[in-house]
């Protein structure tokens, strides 16, 4: 597989994405609000980062829930809740930290 590594960052008003490299890397050193894409799309081809809230459908329960796309040492991989990101899942970006600071 051929994943392409990406980033985008938070300016503080608004997301910038990794086509704007220069902006990038002026602000990179501000760790909080560099974001890496995951590899991933979302059920509806949205892109996901960490730093996404994503929201999905529980099987047992059937209510939706909702979390944050975090890096996870222990799984060495992007997680959430303790947990790798099961792409079993339909997930949907529904938003991020950022710009979207509601659970």
């Amino acid at each position: 597989m051929n994943r392409k590594i990406k980033f985008r960052f938070w300016s503080g008003q608004k997301m910038i994405a990794n086509e704007n490299m220069d902006l990038l890397i002026k602000n990179a050193n501000n760790e909080k609000a560099l974001m890496q894409f995951t590899g991933l799309k979302d059920k509806n081809g949205v892109e996901i980062y960490e730093g996404d809230r994503v929201q999905w459908i529980n099987g047992d329960t059937k209510q939706k829930e909702n979390a944050i796309v975090e890096w996870d040492d222990e799984f060495a991989g992007f997680g959430f809740q303790s947990h790798c990101l099961d792409w079993n899942h339909e997930l949907t970006v529904i938003g991020n930290i950022y710009d979207n600071s509601e659970s």
